[in-house]
């Protein structure tokens, strides 16, 4: 709880990285200790100040209208139902400010609701400070002290900030399958990647005209031919096996074969979900996206509505280039891509090379919390797909974005 000296407002602030079914009633119930306890029984006159209950959530919260692109705060207050006129002076506040809405991109323009978004998505991940962050956020960086420490200690806080008791579970029933310390070791070169400085990485980016800007090649690949590195979706790095019981943020089969395990494999991150995960997400993180964390912000993979945008605003002919058989993509400015039928992994063999290509975007498909959406398209029957979805541990190569 917190209070402005200036103008004796108070207000609670609450860090929520899990979305609750009591959420609505635990802020009633803050928001009315707060005014209650401002007034003292046997007071001959009853003085009020306002109250403000800020929810900082790191996942979508429910919203029974339409939410506009790109609105990140909501506040809500007491209000009459027709006139809209507000009560007493709004002395009873709840808003939520939607870290999962924000693009983690500053542009120059960025006002300080999106600033802060950028400080809560990104400032425990030691990213580096955006030139055109406000001068106001000195002392807020100061005080984290990350600077401070070294490439060692940075690993050792990740890891113990990221793990959560699920996680630790992940790790330990493991061993059941795969071997505790193959998956140890995989999760800590996962951290490890993360902690590390990232080297300069020269990148061809072509404007097609559209939203964003799209990579010449896939991330990890030096010419357009080429199919690059597979991930499986969350991850940000290769590795050899793309099956469940390898997956980062739990284990789908494992969940429904496995009864004795109870539950130890379900989807602990990225599940909208609410009976199964403890994290209500079906966007991608900064830290989990497999193009942030190689070339950087504002470099990331895309959203659905930007491969749409792709595909209805291009022209799209089959070709074969340099032996590689694809699709070139041309944008109305007559700039072009060409995306490889690259295939994709499902656990160590490599399908439908030459054939399929499919590119990851940064959204869960909300409706089978094993998929996430992608771009499918088929040089066989020459089909392209802005509405396909597949399992995440599939590994498929991504395409760079960035904003035009």
């Amino acid at each position: 709880m917190c209070k402005n000296t200036k103008t004796e407002e108070t207000f609670v602030l609450e860090m929520q990285t899990t979305y609750e079914s009591d959420m609505a009633d635990r802020l009633y119930y803050y928001g009315g200790s707060l005014i209650h306890n401002q007034v003292s029984s046997g007071d001959k006159k009853y003085v009020v100040n306002s109250v403000l209950i800020c929810c900082i959530a790191s996942y979508n919260v429910p919203h029974k209208q339409p939410v506009p692109q790109g609105k990140v705060l909501f506040r809500y207050k007491m209000m009459e139902n027709d006139t809209h006129e507000v009560y007493d002076d709004d002395k009873l506040n709840i808003c939520f400010l939607e870290l999962n809405r924000f693009d983690n991109y500053l542009d120059k323009d960025a006002d300080l609701k999106k600033q802060w978004c950028w400080i809560f998505n990104n400032l425990a991940n030691f990213a580096k400070r955006p030139e055109n962050l406000d001068p106001s956020f000195d002392d807020v960086i100061k005080d984290a002290g990350t600077g401070k420490l070294t490439i060692q200690q940075k690993i050792e806080y990740m890891e113990a900030m990221h793990l959560n008791d699920r996680e630790r579970l992940v790790i330990h029933e493991g061993g059941v399958m795969i071997g505790r310390e193959e998956v140890r070791e995989e999760w800590r070169q996962d951290r490890i990647e993360k902690a590390k400085p990232r080297p300069k990485v020269d990148v061809e980016w072509v404007d097609l005209g559209l939203s964003v800007s799209w990579a010449a090649c896939n991330l990890n690949a030096t010419v357009p031919e080429a199919s690059g590195s597979y991930f499986s979706w969350g991850e940000i790095l290769p590795k050899s096996d793309y099956s469940w019981d390898r997956y980062r943020y739990g284990d789908y089969e494992a969940y429904y074969d496995i009864p004795d395990i109870s539950g130890a494999f379900d989807f602990f991150k990225y599940d909208q979900s609410n009976g199964f995960g403890n994290t209500y997400h079906i966007f991608l993180e900064s830290g989990d996206d497999a193009v942030t964390q190689k070339l950087g912000q504002p470099c990331r993979l895309p959203t659905m509505a930007e491969v749409q945008e792709l595909i209805e605003n291009c022209v799209w002919t089959q070709t074969v280039s340099s032996g590689v058989s694809g699709y070139t993509v041309t944008g109305k400015n007559g700039n072009s891509i060409f995306l490889p039928a690259a295939g994709y992994m499902d656990g160590q063999k490599l399908k439908k090379s030459g054939e399929y290509g499919l590119l990851w975007t940064s959204e869960l498909d909300s409706d089978t919390i094993s998929n996430a959406w992608d771009l499918y398209f088929n040089c066989r029957n020459n089909k392209v797909d802005k509405n396909d979805s597949s399992l995440r541990c599939y590994g498929f190569p991504v395409r760079p974005v960035k904003k035009s």
